[in-house]
């Protein structure tokens, strides 16, 4: 989500190749969370046609690591000139940038309970509860459907300069056991038996707001921070992934493979109750996605090694096909489109809010039926290419203005 272009970054060909590719991955999350989150009203095929409907990893869990290995590689080189004090400044500038955007849907999203009221799922805490449900929101204390990754997004954005103060003081060890520690906490079930708690003494006080969102804090501010380490690694340039290109990486790279399509048949043994539905039930309460449960985490985990392998050391393969693959993956999230809407990933990623809470309102319970649902979401995709388009609009506009002011000779 970070204009990293805004904030006077180093220009060389390497750096600029590693944060279009960066972006080029966030284009694609985007789109898969249109989709994703499109289906849950629509339920077509083409919306189940994607990576989530096999494995434990979800495009929530890649747009947060990217956001943090962005962060890290922005932010980490303010410190490394600026100062922290510099670096505060520019983080708390973003932040407010986040959040009025997270204000301005949790308003639009108010107001349209208010006008449109009647029976409808994804906005009947703001139909019951209205100004409570807009000030828990707006508080970022109580969360509704889908508006979790802002709010998350943002406190850890808050948390970042302490981080990579520590970082630069050389205190790598205790930032990854206080990350450990934190994500325990959130397995231990804590946090979720303390909001429960809050929650009922409101209601007891006739305040129906159920605190918290669909992510817990302390369990994925690991996935934060896994991209923000490296990130920070990187703008140092102390972070060597030559090592990868040994052969005992390979072969850890095919074991990977091998452990994702064994996690991804898993994934459809239990969604699909085929073990059995007292299995299903006891699992997924043992691993909840909302705290990043361990298997959420392990599979992550080899995700992630299984792309970084590829995109690092992928091209030195012996194996034709596994060279193949490697170079595939970097076209295709070097793919322009991909790009385009990853430099406006706030933007895209509000608009794509905007367009799920219309789905939930306007479209009736399981859509409108084929080939209509799927064409919606194929449009409600596409249509993620006007914010950033507009977005892009007026970024050049404001640019011509600065240079107008600035020279006013020149016009």
């Amino acid at each position: 989500m970070q204009p990293y272009r805004s904030v006077g970054m180093p220009s060389q060909k390497g750096f600029t190749m590693r944060l279009s590719l960066l972006d080029g991955f966030r284009g694609f999350f985007l789109i898969m969370m249109m989709i994703v989150h499109a289906d849950e009203t629509l339920d077509t095929l083409v919306g189940k046609l994607n990576h989530h409907a096999f494995g434990w990893v979800e495009d929530a869990q890649g747009f947060i690591f990217i956001s943090g290995l962005v962060v890290g590689l922005v932010y980490s080189g303010i410190l490394e000139r600026r100062g922290y004090p510099a670096t505060r400044q520019a983080m708390n500038k973003r932040c407010w940038t986040i959040y009025k955007y997270h204000a301005g849907l949790t308003i639009l999203i108010a107001i349209s309970a208010v006008l449109i009221g009647g029976n409808h799922d994804i906005i009947q805490r703001y139909i019951d509860a209205p100004v409570l449900t807009t000030i828990g929101s707006l508080a970022l204390f109580s969360v509704t459907s889908t508006m979790g990754i802002l709010p998350m997004y943002l406190i850890y954005m808050l948390c970042t300069p302490w981080v990579l103060r520590a970082l630069r003081a050389g205190e790598l060890a205790a930032v990854v056991g206080a990350s450990v520690l934190l994500w325990l906490l959130a397995q231990s079930l804590l946090p979720s038996l303390l909001a429960g708690f809050a929650s009922d003494l409101l209601i007891k006080r006739g305040l129906s707001l159920p605190i918290g969102s669909d992510f817990n804090l302390f369990g994925w501010q690991v996935v934060f921070l896994m991209g923000l380490i490296p990130g920070y690694l990187l703008s140092q340039k102390g972070l060597d992934l030559s090592f990868l290109r040994r052969p005992s990486f390979e072969t850890a790279f095919y074991v990977s493979l091998i452990a994702i399509v064994f996690l991804g048949i898993f994934d459809r043994l239990v969604w699909w109750k085929l073990i059995s539905p007292s299995f299903t039930e006891t699992f997924v309460l043992a691993n909840k996605r909302s705290d990043f449960g361990g298997l959420y985490t392990l599979a992550f985990v080899i995700d992630l090694y299984v792309l970084t392998w590829l995109l690092s050391a992928g091209s030195s393969s012996n194996v034709m096909a596994t060279r193949k693959l490697a170079e595939f993956l970097r076209r295709f999230f070097s793919a322009r489109p991909l790009i385009f809407l990853g430099q406006h990933s706030l933007q895209v990623f509000a608009f794509h809010i905007a367009i799920v809470y219309a789905l939930g309102i306007f479209a009736p319970r399981g859509g409108f039926g084929e080939p209509y649902d799927s064409a919606i979401i194929a449009i409600a995709a596409l249509s993620l290419f006007l914010p950033a388009k507009l977005h892009e609009f007026m970024v050049q506009r404001d640019k011509r203005k600065k240079s107008a002011q600035q020279n006013p000779l020149s016009t």
